[in-house]
């Protein structure tokens, strides 16, 4: 163990400046694209867009092999890797023992969620596609982060150097011959004849 030395709380701060895509300029361009859109203001377009959101989160956490995202862009799926190999420092436990406590996730095997986005399938070609990236929705990390305690087993194992792409389709090709090549009951590995 090391020793503690307490954040400084008061210290200077970045923030990335934000973007926001949500407002006056693109409900004009729905209106303009889709006229039957008229009536709604920019906070049902909101809902909207949230709902759909909360349905594609809620469905990569149930589903073991993820979501193929609309319109080809990209493939999102939750994977299990090993604990980091920096020091993933525990504030709480170090305040009180006064010493740097590394952060363990016993109940996970020390196995870690991550949320991975793939669009470098030949499958997924739109302009521009490798300045693309995810960051998660506040309500889908937390909620992963939630259920991957109970059922962490479930999920893809990534191994840090391996490709997203070859994972995806070594997984596909998995779960299809589960679905169609089913063998008789009658059949024995073992026989020669």
């Amino acid at each position: 163990m090391r020793y503690y030395s307490k954040p400084d709380l008061n210290a200077p701060r970045h923030r990335p400046k934000r973007y926001l895509i949500l407002n006056e300029d693109f409900v004009k361009r729905i209106h303009e694209k889709f006229p039957k859109t008229k009536h709604l203001k920019l906070g049902d377009l909101k809902n909207i867009i949230g709902k759909f959101n909360d349905k594609i989160w809620q469905t990569v956490i149930d589903n073991r092999d993820g979501v193929e995202l609309p319109n080809n862009l990209g493939y999102l799926f939750i994977g299990v890797c090993q604990r980091p190999t920096k020091y993933n420092k525990n504030y709480i436990n170090s305040e009180e023992y006064k010493t740097d406590i590394r952060h363990r996730n016993y109940e996970t095997d020390e196995k870690l969620a991550k949320i991975f986005y793939s669009n470098y399938s030949k499958k997924y070609l739109f302009k521009n596609r490798d300045l693309w990236e995810f960051k998660g929705y506040r309500s889908f990390t937390r909620k992963v982060s939630e259920t991957f305690s109970e059922n962490w087993k479930r999920y893809v194992e990534v191994d840090k150097n391996s490709y997203i792409s070859k994972i995806l389709k070594r997984e596909k090709a998995k779960d299809y011959a589960k679905k169609y090549l089913v063998l008789p009951d009658d059949y024995n590995e073992f026989n020669l004849e």
